[in-house]
């Protein structure tokens, strides 16, 4: 274990080593291209481009009709220091939990471990901007099943992710001066009524363990003068639903407060669902099962990752991150022996199959 301890520590922290943040594609070509040079010559390599982002695919056959994929990114959100350190079993740097840690890991695995099944793996650049590579690559490449070392924490199982809804709510008014307001009606303050009123109905969770949809106001601009009535406002809603609460349902009830409103869809995203009585899913839990000696705690997250694309064709997938913590954050991390952990299960999986 020890060779591939090594041998995860030294690609890892050359992935750590390069600041992957969206809009500087050069760094993220770079990476890939070094994943290239890990790549043995028995395996076929593919690169793309979609909205000027880089993706790689890698896998050991050349059909598109993959048995297995692993699904990964290489982005990661800005920071001061691109570099791993390392003290004990805890390993620190932007990016070591979210997700360079787990797609170093799904690399090596898939580059390390003979099967017979047709598998592969993906290496996209804009997941922490909406993940459209994914979305596209599935519509090149039709995998049975899908891992994404992406979700929760501590090896537990992701049943299901929320699904995002991006509204822009806009109204227009009657301005007015801001001595006389009685004139005119606040187009801010319509607004932010209406938001009150949409928390009625939809209240806000009080913690990760209350599992319902959530509403934010991520943004609220309007008028033009301090001393005037603004006449014109909008608001960004950032929506995470769950699978029984419906797109259409938010729109109808905002219509419903105020008729006036204008409705602009920025994003709309399924939530992430998968069986875990699905017979690859089992058989994945079963090795999860077999290295770490208990089975894993079934759960839901409160995030968005590249799985809803999986969702949305139909692909019985899997969800599981290594323990760690504070993506995103200064002081994110990632244990050393939940890598060597998921490298096993992977392994295992891989050859059992």
């Amino acid at each position: 274990m020890k060779k591939i301890e090594k041998e995860i520590l030294s690609v890892l922290k050359k992935f750590i080593s390069f600041p992957t943040i969206d809009g500087n594609e050069g760094e993220m070509k770079k990476l890939l291209e070094y994943v290239k040079t890990l790549v043995p010559t028995n395996f076929i390599i593919k690169e793309y481009t979609f909205n000027n982002k880089p993706a790689l695919v890698i896998s050991n056959t050349d059909s598109k009709e993959l048995d297995v994929v692993f699904c990964t990114h290489i982005d990661v959100v800005p920071h001061e220091k691109y570099e791993l350190v390392e003290k004990g079993n805890l390993l620190y740097g932007r990016g070591t939990f979210d997700m360079k840690g787990g797609a170093v890991v799904s690399l090596l695995s898939l580059l390390n471990q003979e099967t017979h099944k047709k598998a592969g793996i993906f290496l996209t650049s804009d997941e922490e901007v909406g993940g459209n590579c994914v979305k596209e690559l599935l519509n090149i490449y039709h995998p049975k099943f899908g891992i994404i070392p992406d979700g929760g924490n501590n090896f537990d199982f992701i049943k299901e992710e929320k699904g995002r809804l991006l509204l822009k709510v806009s109204i227009t008014t009657l301005s007015a001066h801001a001595a006389e307001l009685y004139k005119g009606e606040n187009a801010l303050v319509i607004l932010m009524d209406i938001y009150q009123k949409l928390l009625e109905k939809y209240p806000t969770p009080t913690s990760e363990k209350e599992w319902k949809s959530s509403i934010c106001l991520t943004h609220l601009e309007g008028g033009t003068a301090y001393n005037q009535v603004p006449d014109y406002a909008e608001m960004i809603l950032d929506i995470r639903r769950i699978t029984t609460d419906f797109k259409a349902e938010f729109i109808n009830t905002l219509k419903k407060i105020d008729k006036r409103i204008k409705i602009e869809v920025l994003a709309s995203e399924t939530p992430y669902l998968t069986n875990p009585e699905e017979d690859m899913v089992k058989r994945y839990l079963q090795s999860v099962k077999k290295v770490l000696k208990k089975e894993p705690t079934i759960t839901f997250s409160n995030s968005t990752c590249d799985g809803i694309y999986f969702t949305e064709k139909g692909i019985p997938t899997v969800l599981m991150n290594p323990s760690g913590g504070f993506a995103h954050a200064p002081n994110e991390y990632v244990e050393k022996e939940a890598l060597l952990k998921l490298y096993e299960i992977y392994t295992d999986f891989l050859k059992n199959i």
